[in-house]
């Protein structure tokens, strides 16, 4: 965040900054502000476009964050000016992700893995476009399974595009898919 926030700081405001909030620091709601608040200092700016609930799973959703009313929190945080987005980035199952979206109303985004190797969330990037999140794709290109240049190109009638191309070309394909 250090380094992000100096390397930033001359276009901040061509820019948008995500971080994200790590729920194990979070050991009661007021937790939540102070993370949030740390990682303002550390970028050097005074709010941040996308603050994300890290690596979440209907669990962690079901029994931290709906207990602790962390979204209340977070909504909190968006009134005063020091968010922008309420988001959060997913690990778990299509019928996990379903869950937290339908019970998370105020969220705005979700960051989920999805790429030509892994299409599991296909179907919830729709419903999650369908509720009016934002969706962003980590892994786009399979954790570079997809970056280094493959015949799969040729097999799939890709002519000379690259196999990281056609990776992304695949991803920012999909009408539900805002950014990767």
């Amino acid at each position: 965040e250090i380094a992000i926030g100096k390397a930033l700081k001359p276009i901040r405001d061509k820019v948008y900054i995500a971080t994200k909030c790590p729920l194990e620091r979070v050991k009661e709601p007021a937790d939540f502000r102070k993370t949030l608040e740390e990682s303002l200092r550390k970028l050097d700016t005074p709010y941040v476009d996308f603050y994300h609930f890290w690596g979440i799973n209907q669990k962690t959703f079901d029994e931290k964050i709906v207990p602790m009313n962390l979204i209340a929190e977070a909504q909190k945080l968006k009134e005063e000016g020091l968010i922008r987005h309420i988001s959060f980035s997913f690990h778990d199952s299509p019928e996990a992700l379903k869950h937290i979206i339908a019970n998370g109303p105020q969220l705005e985004s979700v960051l989920l893995q999805y790429n030509l190797l892994d299409r599991a969330n296909e179907e919830m990037i729709h419903y999650a476009a369908q509720k009016g999140l934002g969706v962003v794709i980590m892994g786009p290109v399979g954790g570079g399974r997809l970056a280094a240049p493959t015949e799969l190109v040729q097999k799939l009638g890709g002519g000379s595009q690259n196999t990281y191309e056609l990776a992304l070309r695949f991803v920012l394909g999909n009408p539900g898919v805002c950014c990767a």
